[in-house]
């Protein structure tokens, strides 16, 4: 597959990482001896699959969530986090946190009884809401719009190349 991809000159390898595979397709490409940038969506931006690269400096990752030192309530989140569950969280379970509190605003805000089409309701009503993962607001059909960071590893730490404002302004 890395044989044919390459084969196809594109400028950038992106692997949409649903099942853990990212860091096995980027080795694969660096063992062909393949020059590519390497972008990853997905449970790709953990730091296992990061430890898991040949090449620790060659990867690109879009996402809600990154963990921010210079930023207090993250870092308290994600320390609160780690004590918790002996990891550093990643995008899944800062999206899960905010799910959480997302459907618990949603459920304050219902008069009467709580079912799922008033659940569904109450989420379309929400004002944006701010969470672990940034920004979050509902649209008329149940899709959520957020912003995403632009990131890189360069000497194996986790570098912000565009901020949420990246995204702000263009959905």
């Amino acid at each position: 597959m890395i044989t044919k991809l390459q084969a196809e000159n594109p400028d950038v390898l992106v692997v949409m990482d649903p099942g853990g595979s990212a860091a096995d397709i980027f080795n694969q490409a660096d063992a062909a001896g393949w020059q590519i940038k390497h972008v990853v969506l997905g449970s790709g931006i953990s730091e296992q699959v990061v430890d898991s690269l040949s090449d620790k400096n060659n990867l690109i990752a879009a996402s809600p969530f990154f963990l921010d030192p210079d930023n207090a309530e993250l870092t308290a989140w994600a320390e609160w986090f780690e004590g918790e569950s002996g990891v550093l969280p990643t995008i899944h379970p800062a999206c899960a946190y905010d799910s959480v509190y997302l459907i618990a605003e949603a459920v304050k805000n219902i008069d009467g009884e709580v079912t799922r089409d008033g659940i569904r309701e109450a989420l379309l009503n929400l004002p944006e809401y701010q969470g672990i993962t940034g920004s979050i607001k509902f649209e008329a059909d149940g899709d959520i719009r957020r912003n995403y960071m632009i990131c890189k590893i360069k000497g194996g730490e986790w570098e912000m190349l565009e901020g949420f404002e990246y995204s702000a302004g263009g959905f």
